[in-house]
């Protein structure tokens, strides 16, 4: 896959069975839409695309889904930087979490643009929302999914 250098649009939206995307995708830096990104899925080693591996794909736009399946390791950065959603101007994210342990660390870790304007987040489960939700300016849609110890909602602004 890393071979098609100039591959724009990736849609594996109806890939019901995909697990996990292959590594190579971290090497598409001209990809601009990829509307489902599977993360971990059972498959841990050095052939699997990895949540830190976003970070080359800084001209995404639109939509982006993110299933994470399991417990996925985020590695460790300060702010913005480390964030690998935090230079990609996407419209709409979806994130939902399937036997995951560590969901709270990694909605952290995924903080987006400040610019996006739908967020979905299913299947957390820590009892608070992430801080950086109060630092998206532009939000219109917000849906918290089967937050089943969800405790308090942060503060949303006007």
């Amino acid at each position: 896959m890393g071979k098609f250098i100039n591959l724009k649009h990736l849609y594996v939206r109806d890939c019901d069975q995909l697990k996990y995307l292959p590594k190579g995708i971290g090497r598409l830096t001209n990809l601009r839409i990829l509307d489902r990104c599977p993360v971990g899925g059972g498959k841990d080693d050095d052939e699997a695309f990895k949540l830190g591996d976003l970070r080359n794909l800084d001209q995404l736009q639109g939509e982006l889904e993110i299933d994470i399946d399991g417990d996925v390791e985020v590695a460790v950065g300060e702010g913005e930087k480390a964030s690998p959603l935090g230079n990609i101007q996407l419209l709409q994210l979806d994130v939902s979490f399937v036997n995951c342990g560590t969901s709270a660390e990694i909605l952290d870790f995924l903080r987006p643009h400040p610019n996006l304007e739908s967020l979905q987040i299913a299947r957390q489960n820590g009892s608070t929302a992430p801080n950086w939700i109060m630092s998206l300016n532009n939000l219109r849609v917000l849906y918290l999914v089967r937050w089943n110890e969800c405790k308090v909602l942060p503060p949303l602004g006007k």
